[in-house]
């Protein structure tokens, strides 16, 4: 009986781009999955919760989660800046398998990033919802961002304030998954084999 050695080893079980889309995957997921049921969450990320301070709500997970996705998917970009020639091994399973991982990553930034218009808003604004119109109008003043749905009076009491102007921030969850986009796209191209490339 023979051991399969490093180099026989699927090359998606070796590559860290692999596994982080993967990891990104999962916790956007979990994100989108808690923002929609704001009670599910304790405020403590899957393997990182217990080194980050902060409480983070579902509020959070919202309007950080798309901008930590964008940042990811920069960091893939950069990991394949400068791929080693032997990179022409992959499969055409690999490349699929990659491009779909990919896929689902950039679809499930943008639908956090809707949720931001969907499901977060000041508190009288709530009844109100949907608020795409943030991205043309701007309440002054310091503004707590509340979740809007049933039963989340407890967490608001922890939510963020809405950054100066809000505007901006809003726009932020219409750019943000379209630089995801592009980094995965330009990730993804750099990750081909030289000969699938045009």
């Amino acid at each position: 009986m023979t051991l399969i050695s490093d180099n026989q080893a699927p090359e998606r079980t070796k590559d860290p781009v692999f596994r982080l889309a993967g990891m990104g995957v999962a916790l956007l997921l979990i994100s989108l999955f808690a923002s929609r049921a704001p009670t599910t969450f304790n405020g403590k990320l899957p393997f990182i919760g217990q080194f980050i301070p902060l409480d983070l709500n579902v509020v959070y997970l919202i309007v950080l989660g798309p901008i930590a996705a964008t940042l990811l998917a920069a960091y893939f970009w950069h990991l394949t800046t400068g791929r080693s020639p032997e990179s022409g091994n992959r499969s055409p399973y690999d490349l699929r398998s990659l491009g779909f991982l990919f896929g689902l990553f950039g679809a499930l930034t943008l639908l956090l990033s809707v949720q931001y218009f969907l499901i977060l808003a000041p508190e009288p604004l709530c009844p109100t919802r949907s608020h795409f119109d943030f991205l043309w109008t701007n309440p002054p003043g310091p503004t707590r961002i509340f979740h809007c749905m049933g039963g989340t009076e407890e967490l608001n009491k922890n939510s963020p304030y809405y950054l100066e102007p809000m505007i901006v921030q809003s726009w932020g969850h219409i750019f943000w998954p379209i630089l995801t986009s592009y980094f995965l796209y330009r990730a993804w191209q750099r990750w081909r084999p030289s000969s699938e490339r045009r």
